[in-house]
C-alpha cells in the first residue's frame, strides 16, 4: 500500500513542479532580419568594425540590446561559439546602419543568434 500512496503523491505534485519550472524559464528570442543591434556588453555600437571587434574579444557569454522594426527595444544574452570569426561566432550576418548600430541581414537557424534569452529588468 505504501508505494501506491507515493505514486498518488507524485501524480499530485507533478503539475505543480511543471508550473514552477515554466514560471522560472527565461523567454527565448530569435534575432530576425531587420533587427538593429545597438549595444554589446554595455558599449554602444556605431559601425560594423566596432561590432566585429566587440564580438571577437567577448567571452562566450554576451549581453546586447536590439531594436526591432516596430521600435521595441530588447535586452538579450546568448552564448557565443568558440570560433574567432565574428560572423560565424555569433551566427549572423550584419550590415551598416548609418551610425546607429548594425542591421541583422541573416540569422543562422542553429546559431547563437537564434536562441537568445530575454533579460528582464527588475
Amino acid at each position: 500500500m505504501a508505494p501506491l500512496k507515493f505514486v498518488a503523491l507524485m501524480i499530485l505534485l507533478t503539475p505543480l513542479s511543471c508550473l514552477l519550472a515554466e514560471s522560472n524559464a527565461a523567454e527565448v528570442y530569435q534575432l530576425e532580419r531587420g533587427d538593429i543591434i545597438t549595444v554589446i556588453n554595455g558599449e554602444k555600437i556605431v559601425n560594423v568594425n566596432q561590432y566585429q571587434r566587440l564580438v571577437r574579444i567577448s567571452n562566450f557569454k554576451i549581453e546586447f540590446s536590439v531594436r526591432k522594426s516596430n521600435g521595441t527595444e530588447l535586452d538579450l544574452t546568448t552564448t557565443l561559439r568558440k570560433a574567432r570569426n565574428c560572423n560565424f561566432r555569433f551566427g549572423t550576418d550584419i550590415a551598416h546602419n548609418r551610425g546607429d548600430g548594425v542591421r541583422v541581414t541573416f540569422v543562422h537557424p542553429k546559431g547563437p543568434g537564434s536562441s537568445c534569452q530575454v533579460v528582464t529588468k527588475e
